[in-house]
């Protein structure tokens, strides 16, 4: 993931350990659950924090988001025709400006690395537990493509046997076992049939109301 993002690799399978930055990733979901179990007595929240998040937590993240600036600015100022996950952020008609950069590098180093790594640990432990399950996909594979210059994002998306195994490795195993809260805008909704009042998330926890 260093090396589709920043250009270089975070040299993980080298040095058989884990980059600081991954390191972060997994303190953060750590302390994180936590608090967002807070977030049902908001009064705890402040206490939650002080002893769940210790300074030195927080003094870690700050020095690599610094790191991760420096390393962006790296990747745009690399004079290169390579194709990665941020080459279309840098093309000069792409519309995104230098903070959207900033912050979807971040964002994608979050949410590409080690989640990436453990949804593909669960599909081939599953898939080896599995060897009718294993021949099946090898074989969708083997007869979909002459050449590896065939394989792309969109050949891949056609393999339907591929995607449901990788879709069944996220019901099994899911790399990150939590869900985005739901929230309502301004409005009444209605929710598996309960009339839900506007502006109620997981943080104010209010219960649902009939209008009627």
């Amino acid at each position: 993931m260093g090396d589709l993002v920043f250009g270089e690799s975070f040299g993980c399978l080298e040095k058989s350990d884990y980059h600081p930055w991954v390191k972060l990733i997994f303190d953060s979901v750590k302390s994180s659950s936590y608090i967002r179990c807070s977030k049902y007595w908001s009064w705890l929240t402040p206490i939650i924090q002080y002893f769940v998040l210790p300074e030195k937590l927080k003094q870690r993240r700050m020095e690599l988001q610094k790191w991760a600036k420096g390393r962006a600015e790296y990747r745009k100022s690399l004079k290169t025709d390579r194709l990665d996950l941020i080459s279309g952020f840098l093309k000069p008609d792409s519309g995104i400006t230098h903070q959207e950069y900033l912050a979807t590098v971040q964002t994608v180093i979050i949410a590409g690395s080690e989640t990436t790594a453990t949804l593909l640990s669960g599909v081939t432990y599953f898939l080896l537990k599995n060897p009718e399950k294993l021949k099946k996909l090898a074989e969708e594979i083997r007869t979909s493509f002459t050449s590896a210059d065939e394989i792309n994002f969109v050949s891949v998306n056609k393999l339907s046997y591929l995607l449901a195994c990788l879709n069944e490795a996220l019901r099994l195993y899911p790399p990150v076992p939590d869900a985005f809260p739901r929230n309502t805008g301004e409005n009444w909704e209605s929710i598996c049939g309960m009339d839900v009042p506007p502006n109620v998330n997981q943080k104010t926890n209010r219960a649902p109301v009939n209008p009627n």
